[in-house]
C-alpha cells in the first residue's frame, strides 16, 4: 500500500490524536455542571465507538491472516505481542471480532457481523464493551445446533435493553432469563450457566489488607468443601468470629499444600489468624 492509499486512515488517526490532546488542554473549570455532565456523556460515547474501530481494524487483521504469516500461533498472540498485553485480554478482543466484526466469505465478498443490532449499537456508541460482551456470551451460551434460530432474537433483544439503559449486570440476568425459557425443560446444562457466573477476585485494599471474593461452580465449591472439611477440628482463634475462623482454616490449607509442595507460599511464622 502506498503512501497516498494510507492517508485517509493516517489522516483520521492523527485528527482523533489531536482532538484527544486539545481536551486534555481544555480548561474544564469554565463549563457550568450541566456542559460538564454533557462532556462526561459525549466522551463515554466516543470510547464505545472506539471499540466498533476495533473490531473493524482487528477483523481485517485476521481475515488477512496476518499472525499467521508472521510466524504467530494466532491473532490474539500476535495482538498481545502489539500491545503489551496479556493473551487473555488479547482473547477477548478477537472473540469479540468473532461476534461483532464483518466477515469475510469464501469468494472473498464481505459479510455482516454475526450480531448485527449490537454491532451497530457499537458503532454508534450506544452500547459499551461490557454489554456486547455480555450479549455474545449469552450467544455463545446457547448449543450450536440452535444457535442460528435464536441468535438474531437474543441480539436484537438484548441490545434493545442496552440502549434503553440497563447495565451489564442487569443485561446479565435478562441473558439468564432469556436461555431459561429458551430451554423451558431444563435441557439447557445448568454446568454451562455456572460456568458462565464463576470467577474470584483478588484486590487490595488502601489500607493494605486484601478483599477475596468469588463464586464457585457446584464441582469447584464440593473441592474446596472437602478440603476445608477435615480442617474443622483445628481449634479456632480465642473470640474470632466464623469469617475469621474460615480465613484461619483457608490459611492453614494453603500452608499444608506449600509445605507438601515445597513451595513457600508465605512464611512459615505467618501466624493463621494474621490473614
Amino acid at each position: 500500500m502506498t503512501a497516498t492509499e494510507t492517508e485517509p486512515v493516517d489522516g483520521s488517526l492523527a485528527r482523533i490524536d489531536d482532538a484527544i490532546s486539545e481536551l486534555l488542554d481544555a480548561d474544564l473549570s469554565r463549563l457550568s455542571e450541566d456542559q460538564l455532565l454533557d462532556v462526561v456523556r459525549a466522551a463515554d460515547r466516543v470510547t464505545r465507538r472506539l471499540a466498533a474501530v476495533d473490531h473493524r481494524v482487528l477483523g481485517e487483521v485476521i481475515g488477512r491472516g496476518i499472525a499467521e504469516s508472521r510466524g504467530y500461533r494466532d491473532s490474539a498472540s500476535l495482538l498481545a505481542q502489539l500491545t503489551a498485553s496479556t493473551l487473555s485480554q488479547a482473547r477477548a478482543r478477537t472473540a469479540a471480532v468473532a461476534m461483532l466484526g464483518s466477515r469475510r466469505a469464501v469468494s472473498g465478498g464481505v459479510l455482516p457481523p454475526l450480531l448485527p443490532v449490537a454491532a451497530h449499537a457499537a458503532r454508534t456508541g450506544s452500547v459499551s464493551i461490557a454489554h456486547t460482551k455480555v450479549i455474545a456470551d449469552v450467544v455463545r451460551l446457547v448449543p450450536e445446533p440452535d444457535q442460528p434460530t435464536y441468535r438474531d432474537l437474543i441480539d436484537a433483544e438484548l441490545t434493545q435493553h442496552a440502549v434503553a439503559g440497563s447495565d451489564s449486570v442487569t443485561l446479565k440476568h435478562l441473558g439468564t432469563r432469556i436461555l431459561a425459557h429458551l430451554h423451558p425443560d431444563g435441557d439447557q446444562p445448568r454446568d454451562r450457566l455456572a460456568e458462565w457466573h464463576r470467577g474470584i477476585s483478588l484486590r487490595e485494599l488502601p489500607d493494605g489488607c486484601g478483599e477475596l471474593r468469588g463464586r464457585l461452580t457446584p464441582t469447584c465449591l464440593a473441592v474446596w468443601q472437602s478440603v476445608l472439611h477435615p480442617l474443622m477440628s483445628i481449634p479456632p482463634p480465642p473470640r474470632s468470629s466464623p469469617n475469621q475462623r474460615w480465613s484461619s482454616r483457608v490459611v492453614t490449607r494453603f500452608r499444608m499444600t506449600a509445605a507438601s509442595t515445597n513451595a513457600a507460599m508465605m512464611p512459615s511464622n505467618t501466624p493463621p489468624n494474621a490473614c
